[in-house]
């Protein structure tokens, strides 16, 4: 079990890649923060089964209170947190031509700027755990960023 003992938040939990990511954690030995605006009920039945410690959290990436509610009360629960896995984002269909102004904002605040508002809580408590690393992990951008200690 390579993740035992560790803490990960996964947002987009409900389901898709982040499901499937916090299913493979689950398994693997992670205790879990599910975070999601849908419902969360068929992947929390899934880590249910395997007997892992997990907490349902809604999350809304465009609200920084939200953010930090999910990251204050996943620590509350669990002590620490160690592994992000950033896999909330949406998409806007149709064609760039009729994309509004107002969905355009939606996108960027919820897939950039709400990614970088989530991974920021992290790498705060990386540093004032002292530790030599905590993972990133964003698979929608298929990339690994290891947040290190610089002290």
């Amino acid at each position: 079990m390579r993740f035992q003992g560790r803490v990960a938040i996964v947002t987009g939990a409900a389901g898709g890649i982040g499901s499937a990511t916090a299913c493979i954690l689950a398994r693997d030995g992670a205790d879990l923060c599910l975070a999601d605006c849908n419902s969360l009920s068929q992947v929390s039945a899934e880590i249910r089964s395997t007997g892992r410690r997990f907490l349902e959290q809604p999350l809304e990436m465009r609200d920084t209170r939200s953010i930090r509610a999910m990251v204050d009360r996943t620590t509350e629960t669990f002590g620490r947190l160690d592994i992000l896995v950033n896999v909330a984002g949406i998409t806007s269909l149709g064609s760039a031509e009729g994309l509004t102004e107002e969905e355009w904002d939606r996108v960027l605040n919820i897939n950039l700027k709400g990614v970088s508002s989530v991974a920021s809580p992290l790498s705060v408590q990386c540093v004032a755990r002292n530790t030599d690393a905590s993972s990133t992990l964003d698979p929608s951008w298929e990339r690994t960023a290891a947040i290190r200690d610089r002290g």
